[in-house]
């Protein structure tokens, strides 16, 4: 399963993380982005089963966003 997690606060998907690890998840599905900008083109080159977004995620990243 490849999930996308569009946010860009690390200590709210860090938790999330965890908890997809501990359901068997590999890190290596999981993917991380910190804009909507960066989201978008994580979506036009890869497909994924759910996307986990924040609703005040900003356009532009200001920092990168860490892996889980």
């Amino acid at each position: 399963m490849k999930i996308l997690i569009a946010d860009d606060n690390p200590k709210r998907y860090s938790t999330l993380c965890d908890k997809l690890y501990n359901l068997g998840i590999s890190k290596n599905d999981i993917n991380i982005a910190g804009s909507t900008t960066d989201a978008t083109n994580l979506l036009e080159t890869c497909e994924y089963d759910l996307l986990i977004i924040d609703l005040v995620l900003p356009i532009f990243s200001q920092e990168t966003a860490t892996d889980c």
